[in-house]
């Protein structure tokens, strides 16, 4: 074909425009790509805003668990110790005598900061003091997506609750279901509160005309010097103690349980923060210590001790030699069991039997525990 014989050019068809058309393709195709860049950059910064809100979320709610658990785990644990008398709870004393104490609970994923504060009154005998338990929970497993440390979420909550003693009847200085003879040549058996937080009570406390006095020593002191408590059976009922469970360690749970004629070990009262629980199933020597002294059979207190704390006997207490007890003593629980009791012996030497309301609530403090208010619970605590 010729160039003459050429087909017709369509109309209409303008090639310089057709090839300025050609380039159109790549500014649509990078127009899309920064379409796709930019929604795939939202939906990451979107997915990752959710990812650390959720960490967020679990870290808090792992907070929230540690903070009720650190709480509960404090309520049931704040009075056990270890093999070695080490207190479970760090900076725990005696809640009668302490305004503050705490410690911290540790779980695989956090910790708790416990602190229990009086915010009301000190411990009496017919009333409770009241705290406030704070537990802060932290959580401490590791963030995701390289948050900082500082991200690790706590929570706060609180609780109010009072401190329930285990009741022991206390009447006086010296309470003896069995009766009482002093001889001592000086000192005194007195009911006069030596800790100065509780009112006066009785000195001596015994069955009708079952005190008798001779010398010097010994004087009972108190509101009144010395209380009659009727006959055996009505002394038995004023005396409010569980003595068989007691003994057979259903009511309170020892420390420390030893057979009779057994020796105190000296290392016990190492920790003068420490007032054991100490139950010897027989006789028993008493010695210098502190701490709440369960002896089934007879006890003799001899030479120059001094005991601080309550002293529980279910036979006689012979007391020889220039001894002290600043707490109370109640003897003669035998007679509970229906057993024959002889009369208690303050023998020779100088007697200071005095009561004191801090060694008493000191000696209860191992089998008490925090009871909860109703309806106290509070959350977010430090936020209010």
């Amino acid at each position: 074909m010729t160039s003459d014989q050429r087909l017709p050019r369509p109309e209409g068809d303008d090639v310089p425009a057709a090839r300025a058309r050609r380039g159109f393709a790549l500014p649509l195709a990078i127009l899309c790509i920064a379409v796709l860049t930019i929604t795939l950059a939202a939906s990451f910064a979107s997915t990752g805003t959710e990812i650390l809100t959720n960490n967020a979320q679990r870290s808090e709610s792992r907070a929230f668990a540690i903070a009720e658990n650190g709480l509960q785990e404090f309520i049931a644990m704040r009075g056990q110790r270890t093999v070695n008398s080490t207190s479970w709870c760090t900076y725990c004393g005696s809640p009668p005598t302490v305004k503050v104490e705490s410690t911290t609970v540790t779980f695989t994923n956090g910790y708790a900061k416990v602190v229990a504060q009086r915010v009301m009154r000190n411990v009496g005998i017919t009333r409770p003091a009241v705290y406030l338990l704070i537990s802060r929970g932290v959580d401490t497993v590791t963030p995701l997506n390289g948050a900082s440390i500082g991200t690790r979420a706590e929570r706060v909550v609180a609780q109010y609750a009072y401190w329930d003693m285990k009741v022991i009847n206390i009447v006086s200085g010296w309470t003896s279901l069995s009766g009482l003879a002093v001889k001592g040549s000086a000192g005194t058996i007195s009911g006069v509160d030596k800790c100065g937080k509780n009112g006066t009570l009785a000195g001596v406390a015994v069955p009708s005309g079952a005190y008798t006095q001779t010398g010097n020593g010994g004087v009972a002191v108190g509101t009144p010097p010395v209380t009659d408590l009727g006959t055996a059976a009505q002394a038995s009922a004023t005396v409010n103690i569980d003595w068989p469970n007691i003994i057979n360690e259903t009511a309170i749970t020892p420390n420390l349980s030893l057979a009779g004629g057994s020796t105190i070990p000296s290392s016990t009262f190492a920790d003068t923060t420490y007032w054991p629980v100490i139950h010897v199933r027989g006789d028993a020597n008493v010695p210098s210590g502190r701490g709440l002294l369960i002896v089934d059979g007879n006890a003799t207190f001899g030479g120059s001790g001094t005991w601080r704390g309550i002293i529980l006997v279910g036979g006689n207490l012979t007391s020889n030699g220039a001894n002290e007890v600043y707490g109370a003593v109640i003897t003669g629980l035998n007679i509970k069991l229906g057993q024959a009791v002889t009369q208690d012996d303050a023998g020779n030497g100088n007697k200071f039997y005095e009561y004191d309301s801090c060694s008493v609530a000191a000696a209860t403090a191992g089998i008490g525990h925090y009871r909860l208010f109703p309806n106290a619970w509070m959350d977010n605590f430090s936020t209010y």
